[in-house]
């Protein structure tokens, strides 16, 4: 962890210093001292419309996506959409693989992707 003097800073200037992507503020003070993040885990629904309605298909295509790796779950549903897939992925990259991969199932005809956002 690397600590920074806010010496010579405008007090209120401290102030405005909130978190980003690469570090945390942990105290304010004399010292701030910033932790560098680490990459959490981010979890993403998605939301997958398959090609086919026969209720084996959908049992396959719910096993093959299960055993893509980054996949938590996967189960069928009623309505507009066939299967929920829940992954857990920690960087855009890995979640553009999975959908690639589910997609790689050859049953999927389109997905829709909903990327929590923490609170």
């Amino acid at each position: 962890m690397g600590f920074f003097k806010a010496e010579g800073l405008i007090s209120g200037w401290v102030g405005k210093i909130r978190n980003n992507l690469y570090s945390r503020i942990i105290r304010q003070g004399s010292k701030i001292k910033f932790s560098p993040l680490k990459f959490q885990t981010m979890k993403a629904y998605i939301l997958i419309r398959l090609t086919s309605f026969y209720r084996e298909d959908m049992r396959k295509a719910v096993e093959q996506i299960r055993k893509v790796n980054g996949v938590v779950s996967a189960d069928a549903v009623f309505g507009n959409i066939d299967i929920i897939a829940i992954a857990e992925f920690k960087t855009f990259e890995e979640i553009k693989k999975i959908i690639e991969d589910i997609y790689a199932t050859g049953m999927v005809r389109d997905t829709d992707t909903r990327i929590v956002y923490p609170l």
